[in-house]
């Protein structure tokens, strides 16, 4: 698979699936045609720059990082 495409979008069914349990209030990496929650960062707000745990997201993030090389760094905020 090649790096050059990186919004691949998760199946809503499967996000249903986690969604159901988990109960996502924000989608960490989106645009206006793959959101899976109604708050969500676009690759214009920079969310790598963004805090994820802010106080007007009281639960828990959703994030399909872009694939390539540069997945390391979204890992690497996750892990922060």
């Amino acid at each position: 698979m090649s790096s050059s495409v990186m919004t691949y979008s998760t199946p809503q069914w499967l996000f249903g699936e986690l969604n159901r349990e988990y109960k996502f209030t924000i989608d960490l990496a989106a645009d206006k045609s793959n959101h899976k929650c109604s708050d969500y960062f676009t690759e214009s707000d920079d969310a790598l720059s963004q805090d994820w745990h802010t106080s007007s997201n009281n639960g828990f993030c959703w994030l399909n990082p872009p694939y390539g090389r540069h997945l390391y760094v979204w890992m690497k905020k996750v892990a922060e």
